[in-house]
């Protein structure tokens, strides 16, 4: 089994050094490129009377 990493759009936006927007675009460009299998995970979370959007990325690099 290959490694993996989870990491929200945050974190990967911060080690980019992209905006957060700009990340789900980022994660195809990886994936298209052959770099690494990523899926990007999107739950809602309800915390009392608010609804919280989260998403996750989870990578796996392709080559060693």
């Amino acid at each position: 089994m290959r490694p993996q990493a989870v990491l929200t759009f945050d974190e990967v936006a911060e080690h980019m050094d992209i905006k957060a927007e700009d990340v789900e675009q980022w994660i195809v460009r990886v994936v298209s490129s052959g770099i690494a299998d990523c899926k990007i995970r999107q739950q809602v979370c309800y915390r009392g009377r608010g609804v919280v959007f989260f998403s996750s990325v989870v990578c796996a690099p392709l080559c060693s």
